[in-house]
């Protein structure tokens, strides 16, 4: 079965290369399109991925020409008859080619919504709006990273005509993580430390919320229970690095790469990102792979993948007494969830998750 995979952010992921090198071993044949800017000098050595570099600085804020160029530079470089399905990674930005592909060569394709989806063209381009949805209503299925979120675009977006229709056609499958993270399986039990160590890892921005659980961390200090408090990744935004910078039990790390992470995810106790918006976070799993419980957003991505209590719980992202409500609760079942993280961690794996994918390519060829 031959697919095309429309991916524009294969080269920023590495759950793309994931993927598709696990569907490769399922005899999936991936044949890979990623659109880029003009001057972009990135390379790829594999066969199978064409980077095309089709649009200019200036498309990227004209929606419909960048597109244009984009499925243009498509049937210029590939036999479309060849394909058996076209797989989009986003609705709209990669989508909409799939739309038009399958209006053009009656290819039936299916699309992935993320969270530049949901929070930026959905949330503040109402104009695309109706474009977005001819997506959804057009595809042979379409791919949500979790239930929270299906439900979430459903009720905010699609009318009641077009509801039952779009609900056939969803599935859920969440992304996995890295291999990496269940070769170095930690030991079974984690012990939680004195004082209690947290940890974050992932882009310093207002949208992951450090600020707000800092003040939760301040609420549990004030009542005895000392804390730490490690925070790993690239700043985006230094009023919050200097946020930061003004506590003394709080230690910054810049971005490092999956074998430091592993490190301080095993020095640390509980994981906490209780983020504004998140389609999915893979981070959650990796901390849980090595025994971290997590505490997530209420009604965002991670949100329903386990039942509150199982390997955390999730928070009120507004709400410092509420992520420290739940901090306590961690700690007081530690010994229960801790190794209930590893466990769980592991259905989070490529090799289950591609068989999934197979599955879904199988049905609608």
């Amino acid at each position: 079965m031959k697919v095309l995979q429309i991916a524009n952010g294969y080269l920023d992921k590495a759950l793309y290369r994931n993927l598709f090198s696990q569907l490769a071993e399922l005899d999936i044949n991936n044949e890979i399109f990623v659109p880029v800017q003009y001057g972009d000098q990135r390379k790829s050595d594999e066969k199978n991925v064409k980077i095309s570099r089709c649009y200019g600085k200036l498309d990227r804020l004209l929606f419909f020409p960048k597109q244009k160029k984009s499925f243009n530079s498509i049937i210029q470089h590939y036999d479309m008859k060849s394909f058996d399905l076209v797989h989009a990674h986003t609705l709209f930005s990669t989508g909409y080619i799939a739309y038009q592909i399958k209006k053009q060569f009656g290819i039936p394709y299916i699309v992935a919504i993320r969270n530049t989806d949901v929070n930026v063209f959905f949330a503040k381009q109402p104009h695309l709006r109706k474009l977005g949805l001819n997506v959804m209503k057009d595809a042979d299925a379409i791919v949500f990273l979790s239930k929270s979120y299906a439900e979430y675009v459903i009720k905010k977006y699609v009318n009641k005509i077009d509801e039952k229709k779009i609900r056939r056609k969803i599935s859920i499958i969440p992304n996995g993580i890295d291999d990496y993270y269940f070769v170095n399986e930690p030991p079974k039990y984690h012990y939680l430390s004195d004082p209690v160590k947290i940890i974050y890892v992932g882009d310093v921005d207002d949208n992951k919320n450090l600020i707000t659980t800092i003040n939760a961390l301040e609420l549990l200090r004030k009542k005895g229970i000392r804390t730490e408090y490690s925070v790993i990744g690239e700043v985006k935004n230094k009023r919050v690095k200097r946020y930061l910078d003004s506590y003394e039990y709080i230690k910054y790390f810049c971005k490092s790469p999956k074998e430091k992470v592993i490190k301080h995810l095993r020095d640390s106790d509980i994981f906490v990102m209780p983020s504004f918006t998140e389609t999915f976070g893979l981070t959650y799993v990796e901390a849980m792979s090595q025994g971290l419980p997590v505490i997530y957003t209420k009604n965002q991505g991670f949100d329903g993948q386990f039942k509150n209590g199982i390997v955390g719980y999730s928070v009120n992202p507004y709400s410092p007494e509420d992520i420290a409500k739940k901090i306590v609760k961690v700690i007081n079942r530690y010994n229960d969830i801790s190794p209930n993280c590893i466990e769980k961690s592991k259905l989070f794996k490529w090799s289950k998750i591609a068989p999934l994918y197979k599955a879904l390519y199988r049905r609608e060829k």
